[in-house]
């Protein structure tokens, strides 16, 4: 039987930049949520150049660690832009988000 795979682009809005890190992951587990198993979500982040005050630029290393306990992550593309660099990846939904994998990954990430 053939099932239908589902595909999703979202943009990261610029405005992730100006969130704390746990609103950033609110936005993220959101999206976890509204995106259903099997599916492909072709996701653009902005990894800025130089952040004003306030910013927090969201890193591709950050995204990976996010969703790497319930999806499969392949790098797209990397392209200058006058934000920064956009970075494209191509995720495929094996399974929604343990929080406390992601919580982990996370903590690994901020040692190195």
């Amino acid at each position: 039987m053939n099932t239908l795979t589902q595909t999703t682009t979202a943009d990261t809005p610029l405005f992730l930049n100006c969130l704390s890190r746990r609103e950033r992951l609110l936005w993220l587990r959101e999206l976890d949520a509204a995106t259903p198993c099997g599916s492909l979500l072709v996701l653009s982040i902005v990894e800025l150049n130089q952040p004003a005050a306030g910013l927090y630029s969201l890193t591709p290393s950050e995204l990976e660690a996010y969703f790497a306990s319930g999806y499969e992550i392949l790098p797209l593309s990397q392209t200058p832009c006058h934000e920064g660099v956009e970075y494209r990846f191509l995720l495929k939904k094996h399974n929604s988000l343990d929080p406390s994998l992601v919580a982990q990954a996370l903590s690994q990430l901020r040692a190195h």
